[in-house]
């Protein structure tokens, strides 16, 4: 499913961040360390790597993977984003936690308890995507990775303490209008942990 969606998705780069709070919260980041989950052609990665952010993108699609690495180039800033291809799940992360998890435009509910698990103490969480509209309308997509949005904020409160949300109507292939979510969430202080501080 999703090599065909970047075969036929060519429509160039966008350097600017399609995260609205990504733009907000995430300023200049160096010695800070990103993970972009499900990070397609790479608009956030490019966004944070040339904010001073260390970046690790993965996605499980080889054609993002390799058109994002060939726009890193361009921009010769590929010394700054480590790319894997694979689901996040098996990824090889090593021993490596972050400032910031980030899933835009992809919703996978099991990543959201797995992203707690990479974070540091003092980080945040962001999450944007597309939601069900009020009467349960997918707007041609997945229903999979359309739900409500009382359900995304279920789920990331399990592990999280939502910081900010807000609810806009975005563009998808499929509709010129779909209902959006983006959260800002940071771990929930957990035995072990300490409270995070923005």
């Amino acid at each position: 499913m999703w090599e065909r969606r970047y075969t036929r998705k060519q429509n160039g780069y966008r350097t600017k961040s399609h995260s609205r709070l990504l733009e907000k919260l995430c300023g200049y980041g160096k010695g800070k360390t990103a993970l972009d989950i499900a990070c397609g052609t790479g608009r956030n990665s490019i966004y944070l790597c040339k904010r001073g952010w260390r970046v690790v993108g993965v996605d499980i699609s080889h054609r993002a993977i390799s058109r994002l690495e060939q726009r890193l180039r361009q921009l010769r800033c590929q010394n700054r984003v480590k790319l894997i291809t694979d689901d996040i799940r098996d990824a090889n992360l090593g021993n490596q936690s972050f400032d910031l998890v980030l899933m835009s435009n992809f919703y996978d509910e099991e990543l959201i308890e797995y992203s707690y698990t990479l974070m540091k103490k003092r980080a945040l969480f962001i999450l944007e995507t597309f939601t069900a509209g009020s009467d349960g309308e997918s707007f041609g997509m997945n229903t999979r990775f359309v739900p409500p949005a009382a359900q995304v904020k279920a789920a990331i409160e399990k592990k999280f303490e939502i910081i900010e949300s807000i609810h806009y109507l975005g563009k998808s292939r499929y509709a010129p209008s779909v209902p959006k979510l983006a959260v800002v969430a940071r771990p929930k202080r957990m035995p072990g942990r300490y409270a995070v501080k923005l």
